[in-house]
């Protein structure tokens, strides 16, 4: 895992309702589900990414970040992971209403 996918995998307790949003291949997803047994889902829009996060056998919904979230009823996840994925899309205020109305925490990471 990279450095900002191991900070995120230590504030998550175990047993979480997880989504990561913009999860790319599933990696953090995937350790999450193996040591710390959450029940994990994944929104992506690059489709190669998307059936490499499905062949880790992780529920992944390809395509736009708010349609993915759109999907789920309020408080759906204990925690709604953003990582380094906020400065690629394109309403980010109403992706972080989004993502804060279907998970009871959010984590949310930048590089800049």
């Amino acid at each position: 895992m990279k450095l900002d996918e191991t900070i995120v995998f230590n504030q998550i307790k175990s047993s979480s309702r997880v989504i990561d949003l913009g999860c790319g291949d599933g990696q953090l997803l995937d350790a999450l589900i193996q040591k710390k047994q959450c029940a994990a889902y994944g929104v992506e829009q690059n489709f190669k990414s998307v059936l490499m996060a499905m062949e880790k056998g992780i529920p992944t919904f390809q395509g736009d970040i708010l349609e993915g979230l759109k999907q789920f009823d309020d408080n759906a996840f204990d925690v709604a992971i953003l990582s380094q994925t906020l400065q690629q899309v394109m309403n980010p205020i109403d992706v972080i209403q989004e993502l804060c109305r279907v998970s009871k925490s959010a984590i949310v990471t930048f590089p800049n």
